[in-house]
């Protein structure tokens, strides 16, 4: 067996392990997930047939009450807001009531259901922003920082892998060599969530995408250094060389993590 396929037969075994499909009435079959929102639940999804063809995936408002409970009134107007109809628009998430919403065809169910995720595990980086008083969103740092040095990049990239599921990376840096980088970046360094999501869209998107694959940490807001226990699950499993767990103060010290000359 070569080493792709010992990654790919681990990576199917771990899919199949941690997320759980049940029928939860007549109408809707829950999808329980291994990652957590910011309350440490589960983060649960719910999808329905429209019709033989059609589904609709929903976190049943539960993201907004999240929201709401930690004291985040979502407007327009507000910095917050705009993060949140900012996320919505880049995942191609629309709004039912206060539910999240996918509708999609049966064939693209994957990559519909994968949007909405990372789209509830973007949005649960708003709670954390209130907590920590921040008025910029990571993300929004690293472009202005991009637009700055004059790095030509692709933001919001979505990659399909062989199996139909999707991931999404934040930025698409090409280089010379033609080997592009795909940056995901994290609001909370620390967060052993988030280093599982990186490490389950570069398994993913590894064999169909010839990159690598950049994790950037934020350690601007606190000086807490990043745990081992993140980069050991950020990494495990994946091949020496194919990416790579940096914070944004070795960046600014030397691009190059994120350029290749």
């Amino acid at each position: 067996m070569t080493k792709a396929s010992l990654l790919e037969n681990e990576y199917y075994k771990w899919l199949k392990k941690e997320l759980v499909f049940e029928d939860a009435n007549q109408n809707y079959v829950a999808i329980s997930t291994p990652f957590f929102d910011s309350n440490f639940d589960n983060i649960n999804l719910y999808a329905k047939f429209i019709d033989e063809q059609h589904i609709e995936i929903s976190d049943f408002g539960f993201t907004r009450a999240l929201l709401e409970d930690s004291g985040i009134k979502i407007n327009k107007r507000s910095k917050k807001g705009q993060i949140f109809y900012d996320t919505l628009k880049n995942f191609g998430i629309s709004q039912d009531d206060e539910a999240l919403v996918i509708r999609t065809t049966l064939e693209n169910f994957p990559k519909a259901k994968n949007r909405l995720f990372q789209g509830v595990m973007r949005i649960n980086d708003l709670v954390y922003m209130t907590k920590g008083n921040i008025t910029e969103a990571f993300v929004e740092i690293v472009s202005e920082f991009l637009a700055e040095n004059n790095i030509y990049n692709t933001p919001n990239i979505e990659i399909a892998s062989q199996d139909g599921i999707s991931a999404h990376f934040d930025f698409s840096i090409p280089s010379n060599s033609g080997k592009e980088k795909l940056v995901k970046t994290s609001a909370r360094p620390n967060d052993l969530n988030l280093a599982k999501v990186f490490n389950f869209d570069v398994k993913a998107t590894s064999a169909v995408r010839d990159a690598t694959f950049v994790y950037l940490l934020d350690d601007t807001r606190s000086k807490t250094s990043t745990k081992s226990s993140i980069r050991e699950a950020a990494l495990t499993g994946i091949e020496a060389n194919t990416a790579v767990v940096s914070s944004f103060s070795e960046i600014k010290k030397a691009n190059n993590i994120l350029v290749n000359n």
